[in-house]
């Protein structure tokens, strides 16, 4: 993986792009540039690896960034040509029916089953991490926070991984990725939504089940989900199943 040498006053804060937990993105020459907080001999190392990887749909690392001391501080990646809607939370609430929101979650799950098949695994589902260009296309983004083989995630989301790890395994695997996808999707779907801050942690209570049973939605893609949000350790893609719930509806209701 080759590297570039920035010095800080090459950097103007009227090419920034974007501001995150780990750091800040700017527009730099023709590409985007991720500068670190506190990088991180991980951070490096995986991103290294994520670097030899050309998935389909991914924004994956192109060059190392160091400074003018030769201290790693981040990496550059293609910049993408957004939507209006940008991300996939925004095109969703601009949308009106169930069969148009779900098009869009199937492509979103396409994207998860590509990069497990490829040992990756998201960790955060953010629907803010899931891009729209200007031909509509669904793009991951924020790549070098998943996990790449021996390389643990960076930072550990509120949702849904102090959720996950009490009730289902503190080994982390894909299925933190089926039950965080599973969780967004009914949150963004569903008319009345359930309460988030009960996700915060786990305290042994059936809470989400309940919510479940609740819904207004055929017993096959109940059951499906059910898996998903429960203690098993062999969650399921929802696949095609989720076509179950289109309809010209806006939201899936409660009975």
């Amino acid at each position: 993986m080759s590297k570039i040498t920035i010095s800080d006053n090459e950097l103007s804060y009227s090419n920034l792009i974007g501001t995150g937990s780990e750091g800040r993105v700017f527009k730099y020459d023709d590409q985007a540039l991720k500068l670190f907080y506190q990088p991180t001999e991980n951070k490096l190392n995986k991103l290294k690896v994520l670097s030899q990887l050309n998935i389909k749909d991914f924004v994956m690392p192109k060059k190392l960034v160091f400074d003018q001391h030769n201290n790693f501080s981040g990496f550059t990646m293609p910049l993408i040509n957004l939507s209006s809607d940008k991300n996939l939370e925004v095109r969703i609430k601009n949308l009106n029916t169930l069969k148009e929101k779900i098009y869009y979650l199937k492509k979103q799950e396409e994207l998860i089953k590509r990069a497990h098949e490829n040992n990756l695994i998201l960790i955060d589902l953010n629907p803010k991490n899931f891009i729209i260009d200007k031909n509509d296309n669904l793009i991951a983004i924020d790549t070098d926070n998943y996990i790449v083989n021996e390389y643990k995630n960076d930072i550990f989301p509120t949702y849904f991984y102090e959720y996950y790890t009490p009730k289902v395994s503190h080994n982390i695997d894909n299925n933190i990725d089926k039950l965080s996808y599973t969780l967004y999707l009914l949150y963004m779907l569903a008319l009345e939504r359930y309460n988030s801050s009960k996700l915060l942690y786990y305290n042994n209570d059936d809470y989400i089940e309940k919510y479940v049973e609740s819904l207004d939605i055929t017993l096959n893609i109940k059951e499906k989900i059910l898996i998903n949000v429960s203690d098993s350790k062999d969650k399921v893609y929802l696949d095609d199943t989720i076509d179950e719930l289109e309809s010209e509806s806006s939201f899936i209701k409660c009975k």
